[in-house]
Parts: structure tokens; sequence; C-alpha cells
């Protein structure tokens, strides 16, 4: 460089290499343009005619808890407002990058400005303001296009120091190599991109005319190897590079290709050099304009035509894309699925519902499609209104799974496995892993009685913070499953296999804090329960759930026991204990029935004896009410107790005790580990409560619980009269007189604000080392 800035051959310089002229969307390829000629037919083809309105005027929405939708004129703005959870009460914790990365894209929309006002001063230029209602439109738009070409021109002035800014040139063309400046300009974060020309000239010492700075004839030679680089034949192979796979256990299954990707490589730039190359300018325009939809959000929820364009692409048959462009194909229309023996969209529309872009004769060009779109095709899984989704899915279709692990423990209905979604195929906050319960195939028509059974209880239970949460449903083919959030802590049971002291560690205030922790998370697991037995749901999404159904507001969970209820990791609510929050889960055989019909429902169905009440193991002679969880629920607490006052030993024991008690007119070999026992002895009848007894196994566990926790007065305590209510209240043979959940939910209403005292404290034995 010259260092005097005022000489003509710096300004030369400025004016023919500096490329001021810079494309204004901010992910496309061609970026920098020698002459304003150029520059101006780009934006008109590359990003329609109408891009100055439409240029830079995307908006930023939120349309979550609000009363009116907030709106955003940058993603900056858009993504201060989303983390700020005292805007959104729903959310426990901000979303990450990821999410919302995932989330934005959905949440734009395009705020067209006045078609002659100037995007960056705001204005009408004051050549267009004179002529008014007079101008021509084609002149009009000519003016405001140079008017344009004016800030960008000095815009790009900035980047040099010291410079004075300079009108628009005249066309001069620069020298400068511009398909190397327009390949290394790329956004960060773009894809990776063909060689830029560094890697040919890096090694090769320049040599310059004396005269004008003109690159030598060796540099000439390696650009000229650059030119032959073809871009867009690449894109196919650019595609099939940003496939995934996922590993189902350990088997890695079919690659397919995330929507980020998809939308990152098919640009509307990269889209129209493509068509060019196969199609006349101006259907190349017109079908660049049906691939990419008018916004962003045609491409997030189906109304462009990426995915169509990336399959032909990949299955080299683009030159059929005007077929799809004509017929009004769109991406909401894939999959297509056999009929007979053609190919049809599972999901026409009423534009296309008539017609097909597929002959009969062309059966490789079929089944290049069919199979081609699965790993194109992917669901992004969401909830609408905060409610879960119920996907119908072609049996060949591809989940988001970045892993898909099994699970060794699970249920006798259902296989349960940990999944990794990909980020940016799901949009639920806070959520890393998943819980993905797939039903076992048995009978088909029973096997879809019990996932809408399922379905049905967990879209009828009151939402709360100790009710598992469904976030999705799926039958894909003839598989049907639930997708919940993974229980980082694992169930119940095996929380009660350590012991206290690993969870909280010791200390004059560990008692403390695990009591608190005891009183919020049973009385939640109560008030969970109780939204089961009485709810008043609002409006689930259900199209096709009949509205009568829903006056059917009293419902039986059927399964309450340790491995249902899962431990989550705290999410800020439990007032500062770092021990995570319990949450009902499983509701497999739960069933909802109306006022007339809410007690004496017929026992059956296949549940654990050991917490099953008096009234549900009599074979059929007697009935099952909502006072058969409560009987379940004090099974339960009076479990967690036992561990939580003497550890997990004492828990053992409690399981054998219960086990080994010696049954009246029972054989001394049979044995099972029940809360009562059977007295067969009573004129050998089961009959409620003379056949039945509470076993001394719980009552002796018990009063050991109460004696430890006493202290030397033997005075009373929250967890002393918690354990009486277990036993005088939950743990009630006749269930005519056992507590309802409403009875268990006041009990600790009474009791929640004593024990949340910053001077409340029990001295728990396990935690001090007296046992």
């Amino acid at each position: 460089m010259r260092n005097d800035t005022n000489n003509k051959y710096w300004r030369r310089h400025v004016d023919q290499d500096l490329q001021p002229y810079v494309c204004l969307y901010r992910r496309c390829t061609n970026s920098l343009f020698a002459h304003k000629s150029d520059w101006s037919k780009h934006m008109a083809t590359a990003h329609s005619q109408e891009w100055p309105s439409k240029a830079h005027s995307m908006t930023w929405y939120c349309d979550l808890g609000h009363a009116e939708t907030a709106v955003f004129d940058n993603e900056t703005d858009w993504r201060k407002h989303m983390r700020k959870l005292s805007l959104h009460p729903g959310r426990s914790k901000p979303p990450t990058d990821a999410q919302l990365d995932a989330l934005s894209a959905g949440k734009q929309k395009l705020a067209r400005r006045d078609p002659y006002v100037c995007l960056f001063c705001e204005e009408k230029p004051q050549r267009i303001a004179i002529l008014g209602d007079r101008g021509n439109s084609t002149d009009m738009a000519s003016i405001l296009v140079d008017h344009i070409a004016e800030h960008v021109k000095s815009l790009s002035f900035l980047s040099l120091p010291g410079l004075e800014g300079a009108a628009a040139e005249d066309d001069a063309r620069s020298t400068n190599i511009e398909n190397t400046s327009r390949k290394r300009c790329r956004n960060p974060g773009s894809p990776p991109q063909p060689a830029s020309g560094v890697e040919f000239v890096e090694d090769i010492s320049l040599t310059f005319d004396d005269d004008d700075g003109k690159a030598g004839s060796q540099v000439n030679k390696k650009l000229a190897q650059l030119d032959q680089i073809d871009h867009e034949s690449n894109l196919a192979d650019r595609l099939c590079d940003a496939m995934e796979s996922y590993f189902d256990g350990e088997k890695k299954t079919k690659s397919w290709l995330p929507r980020e990707a998809l939308l990152d490589i098919c640009q509307r730039s990269d889209i129209f050099d493509k068509l060019k190359k196969t199609f006349s300018l101006s259907d190349a325009q017109r079908y660049c304009d049906y691939v990419c939809g008018d916004s962003f959000k045609d491409a997030q929820t189906g109304r462009s035509a990426h995915k169509i364009f990336a399959i032909l692409v990949l299955i080299k048959e683009l030159e059929k894309l005007g077929r799809f462009v004509n017929s009004g194909y769109c991406d909401d229309n894939l999959p297509f699925t056999w009929d007979d023996d053609i190919l049809q969209p599972l999901n026409p529309n009423q534009y296309n519902e008539h017609q097909s872009v597929f002959k009969k004769g062309e059966k490789s060009f079929m089944q290049s499609f069919h199979a081609k779109q699965w790993q194109i095709h992917v669901p992004f899984i969401y909830r609408k209104d905060n409610q879960a989704l119920e996907y119908q899915l072609h049996p060949e279709t591809i989940m988001p799974w970045k892993s898909r692990t099994p699970v060794t423990k699970h249920g006798g209905f259902a296989k349960v496995y940990m999944v990794d979604i990909h980020p940016g195929h799901h949009a639920f906050d806070g959520y890393n892993k998943f819980a993905l319960k797939v039903l076992r195939p048995t009978d088909q028509r029973a096997d879809l009685e019990g996932f809408q059974r399922e379905l049905y209880a967990l879209r009828r239970t009151t939402p709360g913070p100790h009710v598992i949460e469904l976030l999705a449903t799926f039958k894909r083919g003839g598989e049907l499953s639930f997708l919940f959030p993974w229980a980082d802590e694992g169930n119940l049971a095996e929380i009660m296999l350590k012991r206290p002291p690993e969870l909280l560690g010791s200390g004059s205030d560990a008692s403390r804090v695990l009591t608190r922790w005891l009183t919020e998370q049973c009385a939640g697991i109560a008030e969970g329960l109780h939204g089961i037995h009485d709810t008043q749901p609002q409006i689930r999404h259900d199209d096709e759930l009949d509205k009568a159904e829903w006056k059917d507001n009293f419902g039986i969970h059927g399964d309450v026991k340790p491995e249902n209820i899962l431990m989550f990791k705290s999410k800020g609510k439990g007032k500062g204990t770092s021990l995570g929050e319990l949450t009902l889960s499983d509701f497999g055989l739960s069933r909802f029935h109306s006022k007339d019909s809410r007690s004496n429902q017929p026992g059956g169905g296949i549940m654990s004896l050991t917490y099953a009440s008096p009234e549900q193991n009599t074979y059929g002679q007697f009935h099952v009410s909502r006072r058969s969880d409560v009987w379940a629920l004090g099974c339960v607490f009076s479990m967690l107790l036992t561990w939580a006052i003497r550890g997990p030993d004492a828990l053992t024991a409690y399981h054998n005790a219960r086990h080994d008690e010696k049954e009246p007119g029972l054989s001394e070999r049979w044995h099972q580990d029940t809360f009562y026992g059977l007295n067969v002895a009573v004129n050998g009848e089961r009959t409620i409560p003379d056949g039945f007894f509470l076993k001394k196994a719980v009552i002796d566990c018990i009063d050991e619980n109460k004696n430890a926790i006493s202290g030397p007065d033997r005075n009373s305590n929250f967890l002393i009269e918690f354990l009486d209510f277990i036993r005088d209240r939950m743990l009630k043979i006749n269930f005519a007189e056992r507590a309802r959940s409403e009875e268990v939910c006041r009990f600790f209403d009474q009791h929640t604000r004593e024990c949340g005292s910053a001077d409340y404290s029990i001295t728990l034995p396990t935690l001090t080392g007296s046992l």
C-alpha cells in the first residue's frame, strides 16, 4: 500500500478493489460485488423484486403467557425477553441457547415496510416524495435501489479509518477476484465452503507489475483452477455430509438430516444458483420463490419446499421440480406413501387433492423419492398451547433421536428408553434428556385401548409440579409411545436404597432440611393424587376426544408405589433444599369416571399386590374406589418415613417383617408382602373389616419410628402426628372409614407452615449418627 491517501493511486485502489456493494441478506453466499449493476441484479434475482420492502424487516414475537403478543424488532431483544423468568411464570429456568436457536425461526414474522421507504434512513427518498402518486412504479423502484446503493457504498468506507466517504461509483469494474471474496465472506457458523483460493495460493510468492499491482501469472494460473470448482454441484455432498445418525443401544440407525442443517445449506442464493443450471432464469426465479416461501416462518410450518428440493437434489431428479410447483405441493404434504402402485401425499390439501406428480411408469423415480424422503422429513416435537400433541407417524419415520438407550428396569406393560433428542428438533424448555415409554406389543386392540386410557388419564389430570408432565405421544405404525421428561435422580425406590446422609450429609441443619423436604414432597404428592381424584382440567388439545367424556371428573390412579414416584432435580421451588422433587407418574392403570360411578369400580388390572388395599385383593368380591389410592399412598408414606428416620436397613427389616408375618388360618409356608393380613378363620369369608387386619409389623414399625424421634420428654411433633395419621386415617381397613385424598391434603395444609419456620427442627437418628 502507498502511504499517501490523497494520491490518485490510492483513490483508484479504493474505487476498484474495495468491492463496496454488499448483499443485505445475512446468510447469502454471494456477499460482495464489484459494481452496482451486478449488486442490484443479484438482489432482484436471488431475493425477489420486492427485496427493498422485505430485507431486514423481520420481527420476533413471544406469545407465551401474554395477554397481547410481545413483538421485537431484533433477535437480541427477543432473546433477552425469553430469558426473563418474571415474564414467564410457568417456567422454572431460562431456556438454553440451543433451545432459543430452535425456537427463533418459529417465532419470526415478516413485517413489510412501505415499498418506497429506505431500509437505512426509514424515509422515502426526496425524489420519490416529490413524485408522490404521479410517479411510475418502475421508476420509483429504480430510484429507491440507487438511494439504498449510496448507503451501502458509504457504509463500506467505514472499514477504512481516516478515509472520507464517497458517493456511489460509476460501475467501474474491480480487478479483484469476486469468486474468492464471496466464498470467504460466509457468516460464522455457516457450513464448510469449497476452497476460497487460499488453498491454492498460500505457498506462492506473489509478484506484481510495477505499474498497477496486477497479480502475476502464477496467481492467475491457480485462480483459473479455482474457477473450475462448481459450488452448486457440491450441494448434494454438503447435504450428505450434514446428516446424522443415532445409536439405538449399540446399533447405528439410518442417517437423517437435521432441520437447521437443511435450512443452512439450502439458502435462497444456493437454491437459485442450482436451479439456474437446470431451468431458464424466469423458471429458476419462480421455482426459487416456491422452494423458499415468503418467510422463515414458512420454512418452519411446512409452507415452503426446502425438503422436496433437497430430496430431488439427492436423488438427482431436480428437473422434475416443476411438477411439484405446478401441483402446489409443499413440505407439509410429506410424506408420500404408496397408493396401489403410485405415490400419493399422506397429507393432501384442497389445492392438490386430485393431482399427482408421479407417473405409473416412473417406478425408479418413485422408489428413490419414497426411500430418500424419510431421511429429510424428520419430526419437530413441540407442544401447542402448552398441551402435548399426538403425532401420527408412518412406520418408516426416522425419529430425531441422537441416542436411545434401553432402561433395564421397566414395567410389564411397557419398555422405557432414555432418549437424547437433537436440540434443533424439539422446543421443550429446560430438558436435556427424555423418557420414551413404548407399550409392549400384545393384542393390537388391547394395546390401543390401554394407550388411549393412559393418554386420557394424563390429559385429565390437573397439571402441577408433582404430577408427571406429558410432552408428546407417538403412533408410529403399530408402535404406541409416550414422551416424558427424564427423571435425573431415579425413582423413590432407588432413592430409599441410599442412606439419607449420602443425599444431605450430616450436621446440625441436616435434620431440619430433611424434615422440611419430607413435608413439602409428601404434601405435593398428596395434592397431585387429589388432582386425579377430583379434577376440573382445562380444555385439552385433542380433536378426536369426545367432548361428552369431559364430564368424567373423578379418577383412580390404580398403581401408587415407590417405583412410580420419580425424583427430578430441584427446579428452585424447594425453598433451599438441594434434594429434588417427587413426581407421581405411570398412569397406565388409571381410569376416570363420572360422579354417579366414582366409587365401587370393579377390581382388576395387574398392579403391585404389596400396595393393594384389602378391597383390591378379594378376587372380585369387592370393588375399587379412590380410597384404594389413599391406602397405597399410606403404605408409601410409612416406608418413606421409616427410611428418613431410621435408614435403609430399617426399611429392609420392615419389608421382611411384613413378609414373614403369619396370617391366621393360612399355611406356615404362605407368605406375602402386604400391609394387611387375611383372617380366613372368620366364617371362612373375606369380609371387610372382619376378614382383614392391619399387620402387626406395620403397627410395630410405626411405633418404633415414633419412639426414635420422640425425644427424652416424649413430646409430640409433626412427624409423630404424621405417623399417627398414616396408621389411623390412611391405612384404615374399612374403606368407607378411610380418609379421602382431600383430607390428606388438609392435614398437610395445617402443618406445612409450622414445619416451614426457620427454627422448627426434629432430630432424625439416621442423620445424627445415633443409628
